[in-house]
């Protein structure tokens, strides 16, 4: 297993994006760095960690190619229903 190294301050920036996302979108942690993945979370630290917190939010969905809606548990409900034919 290949063991990654993260700067210090890279590290503070990464649990304090996962803990503001994870508490103002009303999600899990768990949920939250699933989404987001510590190596991109690492890869885009220079770049994003001067900016706001919520810009970052909306650069990292589009990164991943998700919405703001994704953040919604009805919505990913749905999106799961819709893609197994339930209506």
């Amino acid at each position: 297993m290949e063991k990654n190294k993260y700067s210090k301050s890279s590290l503070f920036w990464m649990g304090y994006m996962y803990g503001y996302i994870a508490y103002t979108r009303e999600q899990s942690m768990s949920f939250v760095m699933k989404l987001f993945k510590h190596q991109q979370m690492n890869d885009v630290y220079y770049s994003f960690h001067t900016q706001g917190l919520e810009w970052c939010i909306s650069n990292l969905l589009e990164l991943n190619n998700k919405s703001k809606e994704y953040f919604d548990n009805n919505y990913r409900l749905k999106q799961v229903m819709k893609e197994k034919g339930i209506h």
